[in-house]
């Protein structure tokens, strides 16, 4: 049956595919950690937002700002790299988020402030509303950012709050262009971890799939530890590589993996890549599905066959449900023979102990007495 070898085959597989893609992801986080890699996408989004590749304009008066400076030690130092930012670029000690309130605050103030030094300093406050504001855009050197926010202020209808909620908007759609960058970047990133991953353990997703379908007591094994994850509802606390080295696969550089490695090695090893590259959260998803599937299949399930040739079960009368009115009927005689074949019909059945009359059965209740009653 397919729900046997072959679905369990395929669920192994997902597993061993889940379980490098948690440990590619851990190596990913472990190189965001070290490098702050989303720091400089967002230092980069932010320059191209405020049209300032050099950083040394408007989103370097942005990092400049007091509030936007309190995220982050230190000061800023502009990239001067020009292009999209890389898998690997750094992030020094520039923050991974800046809170849209906070950038549109920090813009409004600002533009509010410009052309006034002792407002620039914090010597003097100044009363920001739409005029002002107006009056600091139009100031602004780049000609396109002018334009955006202008044209922002004007759909304001001189509501201020509206304003700040129609900068705010325009900030959150560049950063959602910014995160697809760095997913994007990321899936690369991942592909790479898991071509060497795949490399470096020999984790061949052929000769995987062939060893499981063909070794009953390993497939059983990997199906096990499957449904214990899959049970868990989460793959958070799972050792990926002490996992991997407890399901007694052909995993690995030794003799025997050698002698199995064929020509087909390069597929398998840029499958296991390409797995990686999904990320765990997709085998996650994908092992419950199958495990849904499967537990419809197993035997036992719904639509097993019943079997034919199993005796009949003795039934207690006594716990049988009788209707108060109802006299209990006799208990009946089945032959022998066709009981311990399974195989009884009405005519073995013996009705002759102690039937009862007709004219001592009760009336009828309901139905069509009832009806032929009413009707006279």
């Amino acid at each position: 049956m397919f729900g046997s070898a072959m679905l369990e085959t395929l669920l192994g597989v997902v597993f061993v595919f889940l379980l490098v893609s948690l440990l590619c992801t851990s190596i990913r986080e472990a190189l965001e950690t070290l490098l702050r890699t989303r720091a400089a996408f967002l230092e980069r989004g932010i320059r191209e937002l405020l049209a300032d590749p050099s950083g040394d304009g408007l989103a370097g008066q942005i990092y400049a700002h007091p509030l936007v400076q309190g995220l982050f030690s230190g000061t800023y130092t502009a990239r001067t790299r020009s292009g999209s930012p890389g898998a690997l670029d750094r992030g020094g000690n520039l923050p991974s988020y800046i809170p849209g309130r906070t950038f549109v605050a920090a813009l409004v103030d600002i533009a509010a402030r410009t052309g006034d030094p002792e407002a620039q300093t914090g010597r003097r406050g100044v009363r920001i509303d739409m005029a002002r504001l107006r009056e600091g855009i139009a100031a602004l050197d780049d000609a396109r950012v002018r334009r955006a926010l202008m044209l922002l202020l004007d759909e304001a209808d001189g509501d201020l709050d509206r304003a700040r909620r129609a900068i705010e908007a325009w900030f959150d759609a560049s950063m959602e262009r910014v995160s697809g960058w760095y997913k994007r970047s990321s899936q690369r990133l991942l592909f790479g971890i898991g071509l060497a991953v795949a490399v470096a353990m020999n984790v061949d997703a052929l000769a995987i799939a062939r060893h499981l379908y063909t070794h009953d007591a390993q497939r059983a094994l990997v199906v096990a530890q499957a449904e214990r994850v899959q049970a868990a509802g989460t793959v958070a606390g799972t050792p990926a590589a002490g996992t991997l080295d407890t399901l007694q696969l052909p995993i690995g550089w030794s003799e025997a993996t050698r002698a199995q490695s064929g020509a087909d090695w390069p597929i398998g090893i840029l499958a296991t890549a390409f797995a990686a590259m999904l990320g765990a959260p997709f085998w996650f998803d994908l092992l419950g599905r199958i495990m849904v599937v499967r537990s419809t299949l197993k035997p036992g399930g719904a639509g097993a066959p019943r079997a034919s040739t199993a005796a009949p079960a003795a039934v207690d009368a006594a716990a049988v449900p009788t209707d108060p009115g109802m006299p209990t009927p006799a208990p009946t005689a089945i032959s022998h023979a066709h009981a311990t074949a399974g195989e009884v019909d009405a005519c073995d059945v013996d009705l002759a102990l102690d039937p009862t009359p007709d004219e001592d059965l009760p009336p009828a209740r309901g139905g069509v007495a009832a009806v032929a009653e009413g009707a006279r």
